[in-house]
């Protein structure tokens, strides 16, 4: 990979598809479809370059970020313009690094702020530049195009393809790559238009009708082409972008790959061009031809400055300020002659700066001093005529100021009373514009806060008479709609009247406001009724000459669902139904149907009227079919609670049954109902017994629970229609038996547990409990031994990693008298003791002599640090000092204290022989188990 990084100038207006195409190159990159290289965002601080005096400040670029940003807005159709400079890098393969930097338009425009920018010496050290320009607005937009393609036109000319005087270099062997963007637009007989076309169009040499002006902005370069190119796919319109699975670029891979071999060949070609011109200019020195006169060149320089002066001050005179300025910058840019500058203080022209800034507060001056009378007229925020010259005149001074946002730092007092203005001269055009539709009203209220405080009565007042006629407009098109009969007319209707109820919710309302809006309001439900009347007439006259009862009923149910209607609209529609019905019931007496098929046609048709069912039961009756005995015998032998429900809908259906038999119906329905809860509580009780039996207490709750759900779903199901105290008696205090029973069988096993780990433990034993101690307390949030549970879960955090603790030597006892048989004399009364206690971890005390008398207080303390898995072996030794020979006592080896509880083993009594000592652990938190 090269060293020397590669520079990419991009250049476009705002809009044109800059952002779009970028993202989508890196997206395809994402998904493997480039054909020769793989790019790699690299993000890296630009420092110094080597030889610079003025190295540019430290630059942090974020290039993986800059990436991921234009990937993620890809398919959103979010709309992004460039306003500041955008830099990154990238790895091409492993041929190159790029460096890509971006051109915002607003920068261009002035050329005055290039040296500010930087943007001058990152042009003339570029590598490569890619163009974008609009297909579509080159072919029928062409004025348009060509004058937001001006900045960039002068940045080439100048600075890429420099064919003036006193260039530094003449860079024909840069590749500029022309990219006619959003080329999906092109339809009709634009799909037939090539690159190559639209290039000679734009750039001058045809015209739209083929008979331009035969003029070139710059001389074509060697490795220049250019493409047409589709970044995404087909747009559904200017917002809405393609799906991404619908991604499909044309023209994006394959131009950029072109660009980086081109830039590579081009490089290689300037480096051999470089050494020839080093070894042409040593052998000229050598020869004595670089003894150019210095006078000669002041001369030169001299008459070129006096021609851009006057150029300047001619321009100045008509008020023309950015041609003024414009002829300055470009003396400036083309530098001294044959490239080599004379001292400063013989330089023709350099005060250039001094007059350019002259320039730039002058034309700020005159520009502001123009806008005088109309600043007067948005003080006075008088209610304009937005119609009148004098106002279209005022608005687009204005517009024109606030375009230089340089004058916003030169002159700030001055833009902030020109945006001021603005706002005047946009609710003026707000005054003068038409209200019509929704969105005008909508705008209103809007732009409301800002236009002036005695405005916004009369902007408010327009509100009724546009009310007016959008709704006309809503009420013309939904009639049209109902021509169809199909209540998308109706729908219009619902919408146009949520939004008339938001407008009158807006604070902005009065109540003569909401009184205009609301006869509005009136108004159209006026007319939705009468429209629903007139597709309620057509759909029941359509359903009448129908010759299938069935497709007519379709019909009318499809629109009583789709539409909201009143309540005498919906009867107009049932007694429709009801007619249908009864036609289709003609039917099936008519072809003589079997009974089996004419109670599947009752269940088919629960909403058939009450006459009509009972046409179709008296003919069952009259073929010989008792329903209720069959409905009995299925009622009893039925297994699933799913089957036993359609028997119970079977018998709200049996409309022939006298009251008798569907009262004796019910109740078998009901007892079924109690024997398939007890049977399925039953189930239930021998899957809970099984989990127990695992220890899957989880599992066992979660059965009762599964349990409890059906129970109140089948509960709900036949509550309605059927006696359920006695099936809910059945199955009464189940739950709450067995929750306590699986409450008190997880306690066990946890206090079980607890046991097993109390003498011995490994961390890995000590997380798994710590684990089932969690489950418990999320298990049973109610649980009586929640509190107690938590108590351990908080002892065995405190102990995990090992606690600092205190133990403490508090008394001793020696039963018998070891200096009995020298008990000549009180003096050897007694035992005269020493204790020595060794913990094995670095801790040991050892106490003074001291006389046994009657269990004497010692209470000496060592720090030692206790853990669940460490061997705490603990030493202590009794002697007896006497002047001949001490005597020991007892020896006491307590070991193996670890364990969750092991500690405790320490505390309290320990006796050997005649001789007991009392110890006591503190500084360990307390466990209820």
């Amino acid at each position: 990979m090269e060293k020397r990084p590669y520079k990419l100038a991009i250049m476009g207006a705002s809009g044109v598809g800059k952002t779009v195409f970028l993202g989508s190159y890196f997206y395809a990159n994402e998904r493997g479809m480039g054909k020769k290289y793989h790019i790699a965002p690299l993000n890296e601080k630009l420092t110094a370059a080597p030889g610079q005096t003025e190295p540019p400040d430290e630059q942090e670029l974020n290039s993986v970020q800059v990436v991921n940003e234009l990937i993620d807005i890809l398919f959103k159709g979010t709309q992004i313009g460039t306003h500041k400079r955008v830099d990154m890098s990238m790895t091409v393969g492993d041929r190159m690094k790029v460096r890509l930097f971006d051109l915002p338009g607003g920068f261009t425009v002035d050329s005055t702020r290039w040296e500010d920018q930087k943007i001058r010496e990152d042009l003339e050290t570029a590598d490569g530049v890619i163009f974008f320009i609009p297909a579509w607005d080159t072919l029928h937009n062409y004025a348009e195009c060509r004058k937001t393609s001006t900045p960039f036109d002068t940045a080439i000319s100048q600075y890429i393809r420099n064919e003036k005087a006193g260039a530094k270099e003449k860079k024909a062997d840069i590749p500029i790559y022309f990219l006619f963007t959003k080329a999906d637009k092109l339809q009709g007989a634009d799909k037939d238009v090539t690159a190559e076309q639209l290039l000679d169009l734009w750039s001058g040499l045809k015209s739209a009708s083929q008979t331009g002006s035969q003029r070139s902005f710059f001389k074509k370069g060697q490795f220049d082409k250019t493409f047409l190119v589709t970044s995404l796919g087909t747009w559904l319109d200017d917002r809405t972008p393609p799906k991404e699975e619908e991604y499909q670029p044309i023209n994006v891979v394959e131009s950029m790959e072109s660009l980086f071999d081109d830039m590579a060949r081009a490089r290689r070609l300037r480096d051999g061009n470089s050494l020839l011109k080093k070894a042409s200019i040593f052998a000229a020195a050598a020869l004595g031809i670089f003894a150019l006169a210095a006078g000669t060149l002041y001369s030169v320089q001299k008459l070129r400055w006096n021609g851009a002066e006057r150029a300047s001050q001619l321009a100045a005179a008509r008020q023309n300020y950015p041609e003024a300025i414009k002829a300055l910058d470009d003396f400036r840019a083309h530098g001294a002659p044959l490239g080599l500058p004379l001292p400063s203080f013989m330089s023709p022209g350099k005060d250039a700066g001094v007059q350019i800034e002259k320039l730039r507060r002058d034309y700020e001056a005159d520009s502001y001093k123009g806008l005088a009378g109309y600043l007067q007229i948005a003080d006075a925020a008088e209610l304009p005529d937005s119609r009148s010259d004098s106002f279209k005149q005022g608005s687009q001074a204005v517009k024109d100021y606030l375009t230089n946002d340089a004058f916003a730092a030169m002159a700030p007092e001055h833009y902030a009373a020109v945006k001021k203005a603005e706002r005047y001269y946009a609710a003026g055009a707000m005054m003068g514009g038409t209200v019509k539709t929704l969105d005008d009203i909508e705008g209103i209220l809007r732009q409301i806060d800002l236009a002036p405080e005695n405005w916004r009565e009369p902007l408010l007042n327009r509100i009724p008479a546009g009310a007016t006629a959008w709704i006309a407009a809503v009420d013309q098109d939904a009639a049209a709609k109902e021509a169809e009969a199909s209540g998308s007319g109706l729908q219009e209707y619902d919408r146009a009247a949520s939004q008339l109820r938001a407008l009158m919710s807006s604070p902005h309302m009065n109540d003569q406001l909401r009184e205009a809006l609301n006869a509005q309001l009136g108004a159209l439900e006026k007319s939705r009724s009468s429209q629903a009347d007139k597709l309620i007439s057509a759909k029941i006259a359509a359903a009448g000459s129908m010759e299938n009862p069935e497709e007519a009923l379709r019909g009318l149910e499809e629109l009583k669902a789709s539409v909201t209607l009143s309540e005498a609209q919906i009867k107009r529609l049932q007694d429709a139904a009801d007619r249908q019905y009864e036609a289709l019931v003609d039917r099936w007496l008519s072809d003589k149907t079997a009974a089996e098929t004419l109670r599947g046609y009752l269940r088919q048709y629960p909403d058939m009227p009450k006459s009509a069912k009972s046409r179709v039961d008296s003919s069952l009756q009259r073929m010989g079919y008792i329903r209720s005995e069959d409905l009995r015998q299925s009622i009893l032998f039925a297994d699933y609670m799913s089957t036993l429900m359609e028997k119970a809908k079977e018998v709200n259906e049996l409309h022939t049954a006298s009251a008798q038999e569907l009262q004796e119906l019910r109740g078998a329905v009901a007892q079924r109902f109690q024997e398939l809860l007890s049977r399925n509580a039953a189930v239930a009780g021998e899957e809970i017994a099984d989990s127990l039996a695992k220890n899957d207490f989880s599992k066992a709750k979660g059965h009762i629970e599964g349990f409890s759900a059906q129970k109140k779903s089948n509960l709900a199901d036949f509550s309605r229609s059927y006696g359920t105290s006695a099936a809910e008696n059945s199955v009464a205090g189940w739950e709450e038996s067995w929750t306590s029973k699986v409450l008190t069988e997880n306690y066990r096993f946890l206090r079980d547990r607890f046991r097993e780990y109390k003498d011995t433990c490994e961390p890995s034993d000590l997380n798994t409990f710590s684990k089932e101690l969690k489950a418990f307390t999320d298990r049973w949030p109610g649980a009586p031994q929640k509190d107690e549970v938590q108590q351990v879960i908080d002892y065995i955090r405190a102990i995990r990693n090992g606690v600092d603790a205190v133990l403490t030597l508090e008394s001793a006892l020696v039963t018998k008298n070891y200096d009995s048989a020298f008990a000549t004399t009180h003096l050897f009364n007694e035992n005269d003791l020493q204790i020595t206690l060794d913990m094995g971890v670095g801790a040991s005390l050892k106490t003074p002599v001291f006389e046994d008398d009657n269990h004497p207080q010692i209470n000496m303390s060592i720090p030692f640090k206790w853990e669940t898995k460490c061997e705490i072996t603990c030493k202590i030794k009794v002697i007896d000092v006497d002047i001949k020979e001490d005597d020991t006592i007892a020896e006491f080896l307590l070991t193996s204290c670890n364990g969750i509880a092991g500690w405790r083993k320490l505390n309290g009594p320990h006796t050997q022989g005649d001789a007991t000592v009392w110890l006591k652990v503190e500084g360990i938190p307390d466990c209820p188990w």
